[in-house]
């Protein structure tokens, strides 16, 4: 804007050199406001240098953060992985237990069915009568250790000879 124009002077009182002045004073404020309009049109997406500054350091920052994050997310995971590894070991032990317990009752079962089988094979290889047998097992009601030693071993070897084996707790 041209100031010396616009500069009203109080010992001129003419009015065409008033109204020239005036003329003059709205043509300078017209390119003056176009001027300010197509700088805003320009300009109007760009950031002022403080608020770049201020968002530059805040990202920064956040970036910062975010790293420290990642790497004590990293650290937690694989403590995780590790805790989860040990938890499966330790079902692992449990159902290996449960499996020997398991085994320990067949095993159980087998020897009271292989006992009472030794018991019948006694019975038939002696051929004792059936009324003899209720009176001896009113008299007695188990029969000796020695009777039961031989044929519970024979039916324990027979049981480790066939091919069916327990499985592994390996």
């Amino acid at each position: 804007m041209n100031g010396d124009n616009c500069v009203f002077q109080e010992e001129t009182t003419d009015p065409v050199a008033l109204q020239l002045s005036l003329k003059v004073c709205r043509k300078d404020l017209t390119k003056t406001q176009e001027e300010l309009t197509r700088f805003k049109a320009e300009y109007w997406d760009v950031v002022p240098r403080r608020d770049w500054e201020a968002l530059e350091k805040t990202h920064n920052q956040t970036l910062q953060q975010l790293k420290t994050l990642q790497d004590d997310f990293d650290v937690m995971k694989t403590e995780f992985a590790t805790l989860l590894e040990i938890d499966k070991k330790g079902s692992l032990q449990m159902e290996a237990q449960h499996v020997t317990g398991k085994v320990e009752e067949v095993l159980q079962m087998v020897n009271e069915t292989n006992t009472h089988h030794s018991q019948s094979i006694i019975l038939e290889n002696n051929m004792i009568p059936a009324h003899r047998i209720r009176k001896d097992q009113t008299a007695s009601s188990s029969l000796k250790s020695e009777e039961l030693n031989t044929p519970v071993a024979s039916v324990l070897n027979s049981l480790e000879n066939t091919n069916e084996r327990l499985p592994s707790l390996k």
